[in-house]
């Protein structure tokens, strides 16, 4: 970590995530806060290029945009030490060219607002797995369990639910005990999320419970089926989603923007995945759009893009 510490204040700081890697590291180490008001693209490269910050708390949309940008070779990205990722998945591909443009590590993590600090994360200095949320924070105990009852351990490299225990956690959603009996069970936080564990104790998110395809039997995660589709050098970003299919239960539905000035069709694109996935898991719908439903945090809301897609299937 930098001497002297300057974050790129991207993140809302009302969000436990903007305020532990701002508010909270810039008070511990007397450092100084680089804000961006809106973090558009335009305006987080501006920071950077104005401001010199060195430490940047983002989510993997910001790190995308700015892949992307036009200018980037000609901005002072290399003056960023580390990079911080969580929120969500960040693409591989994405990852690999912000660090051969930046030549700054991104370190993954994974924290909840339910907790007042992370979860899990990479070693700045350690073993770094790209694509894993990296091993427990000291004091908390993670498990990865059955999905179906959440009692069951599952085996090294097995995926499940993702649970945890720790000392400092919510105590509850309120005036809402339904919520709560679900995700607090016997000291435990269940997160909705299936993960694995590989051999060394670094966990990798999979996907999100309620976003998993139920395709004909088989469990299809649309991570997978993303990170394939950023592979292709025409696609600018991609979100998947499960759609109701009367032969299936549910099929795969990708939606793509794709970068300016490039063009393609549903049929070069299903053919692309099925060189590289499984058939089961290939997106037999494409469709093309301009802009995806985005979270607070600037993450693609697939909750949003599924409502909007059952919305035009019963027009």
């Amino acid at each position: 970590m930098p001497k002297q510490i300057r974050t790129l204040a991207a993140i809302p700081l009302y969000h436990s995530y903007g305020r532990a890697c701002n508010i909270d590291l810039a008070l511990f180490t007397a450092g100084t806060i680089v804000l961006v008001a809106e973090p558009t693209t335009e305006n987080i490269l501006e920071a950077i290029n104005k401001h010199y910050p060195n430490i940047w708390a983002a989510v993997p949309t910001m790190i995308h945009g700015l892949v992307n940008h036009q200018d980037i070779g000609k901005s002072k990205i290399k003056l960023l030490k580390e990079v911080l990722s969580a929120g969500s998945a960040l693409a591989w591909e994405i990852m690999r060219k912000f660090e051969e443009m930046s030549e700054a590590p991104i370190i993954e993590g994974f924290g909840l607002s339910e907790v007042p600090y992370g979860i899990a994360f990479n070693s700045v200095k350690g073993l770094r797995k790209p694509g894993s949320i990296g091993v427990p924070m000291p004091s908390v105990d993670i498990r990865i369990v059955d999905v179906e009852n959440g009692t069951l351990d599952m085996q090294v490299g097995e995926p499940g639910e993702m649970i945890f225990k720790t000392y400092l956690e919510v105590a509850g959603y309120w005036n809402n005990p339904e919520e709560t009996t679900a995700m607090l069970r016997e000291g435990w936080l269940y997160t909705g999320d299936i993960g694995y564990m590989d051999k060394d104790g670094y966990i990798f998110i999979v996907d999100r419970k309620k976003d998993v395809v139920l395709c004909s039997g088989f469990n299809v995660y649309p991570r997978e089926v993303d990170e394939v589709l950023y592979t292709n050098h025409k696609i600018l970003e991609a979100c998947t989603i499960g759609v109701p299919d009367e032969k299936r239960g549910e099929t795969v539905k990708a939606y793509v923007i794709l970068k300016p000035e490039e063009n393609s069709s549903e049929q070069e694109l299903i053919n692309y995945c099925l060189e590289r996935l499984t058939p089961y898991k290939v997106p037999t719908i494409v469709e093309f759009i301009n802009q995806l439903p985005r979270t607070a945090l600037g993450k693609p809301d697939r909750k949003a893009l599924r409502e909007l897609d059952a919305a035009k299937r019963e027009k």
